[in-house]
C-alpha cells in the first residue's frame, strides 16, 4: 500500500487558556488524506513496525487506563489521528520534553485532523509557526555548520 504525503496544514502555538485547556499548547491541523480510511489493525506490518521504532509509547496509558493501553488499541484498531496524536507526544518525550496533555480531534473537513499538546514544565513551551519564514522544498544539503 502506498498513500500520499500527509500535509501539516497549520501549526502554532497558543498560550494559555484556549480550547484544549488552561495551559499553553502547541497545535497543529494535519490532512490524513485517504490515510483517514485505514486504522492500524488493516495496514500490514504497521503496528509491529511503530512499536518497533518506538517502543517507549508502552507507558502510553491512552483510553484503556492502564500500561500497553495504547499497543492494545493499536492491535485492535484505531484511526491514524489517534495514532499522530500518540506518535507526537512520544517524538518530544524523546526530545526530552515532559509532556503532560495531548489530544487529536477531527475538523468538519474529511481527514483533517486538529492535534495539540502540552508539555508538563513552561520552559519547554516555545512559540513556534508552520511553514516556517525561510521554508524550502527539497530542504538545503548544505551543512549547519562548518
Amino acid at each position: 500500500m502506498t498513500f500520499p504525503d500527509i500535509a501539516v496544514l497549520r501549526m502554532r502555538y497558543l498560550r494559555g487558556p484556549n480550547v484544549w485547556t488552561y495551559r499553553p499548547v502547541i497545535e497543529a491541523w494535519v490532512d490524513l488524506g485517504t490515510l483517514e480510511d485505514y486504522p492500524s489493525n488493516t495496514l500490514p506490518g504497521f503496528v509491529e513496525r511503530l512499536t518497533t521504532w518506538l517502543p517507549g509509547m508502552i507507558e502510553h496509558r491512552c483510553g484503556v487506563g492502564e500500561r500497553g493501553g495504547f499497543f492494545e488499541r493499536l492491535q485492535s484498531g484505531t484511526w491514524c489521528g489517534h495514532i499522530m496524536e500518540h506518535v507526537a507526544i512520544e517524538l518530544q518525550t524523546l526530545a526530552g520534553m515532559q509532556v503532560g496533555f495531548g489530544k487529536a480531534r477531527e475538523t468538519s473537513q474529511r481527514g483533517v485532523y486538529r492535534w495539540s499538546s502540552a508539555p508538563a514544565k513552561k520552559k519547554w513551551a516555545a512559540p513556534v509557526s508552520w511553514p516556517p519564514a525561510t521554508w524550502s522544498w527539497p530542504p538545503s544539503t548544505t551543512p549547519l555548520s562548518t
